[in-house]
């Protein structure tokens, strides 16, 4: 092969993997969540997992200020099919780019989503990983 067929393929490469490891789970009509799977772990029982979720609208906050994606570090237990946010920061702008809103590191309730929901894709999508 000579450089003139490699450069096409490698800019198409850094192209498709230009969001490093995040990779497109679901999509719903307000919203694209991809999670790292680089960064699937187990701990315990559980699945952790980095998810990304991208706004179609940006969203408004209380104080005003708008958000278009956040990243959240999920908990999923694969048994009972549910899952729960270990910590989760909002981005003014999409692909947890532009300012950081608000970080908050507060483990949520645990959640059970309805079949065929972003939550419910998520959890099947994590689990098949174990």
């Amino acid at each position: 092969m000579n450089m003139k067929t490699l450069i096409p393929i490698f800019l198409l490469f850094f192209s498709v993997n230009g969001y490093c490891g995040w990779f497109k789970v679901v999509e719903s009509d307000s919203t694209t969540t991809y999670i790292d799977d680089s960064k699937i772990s187990k701990k315990d029982k559980f699945i952790r997992v980095w998810t990304l979720t991208n706004m179609t609208k940006p969203r408004k906050l209380d104080n005003g200020m708008t958000y278009q994606s956040y990243i959240s570090l999920t908990e999923i237990d694969c048994r009972e099919d549910r899952m729960r946010e270990l910590s989760t920061t909002l981005y003014q702008d999409e692909m947890g780019k532009g300012s950081v809103l608000i970080s908050l590191n507060e483990v949520s309730k645990w959640s059970f989503s309805p079949p065929g929901s972003v939550g419910d894709n998520l959890v099947k999508f994590s689990c098949g990983f174990k």
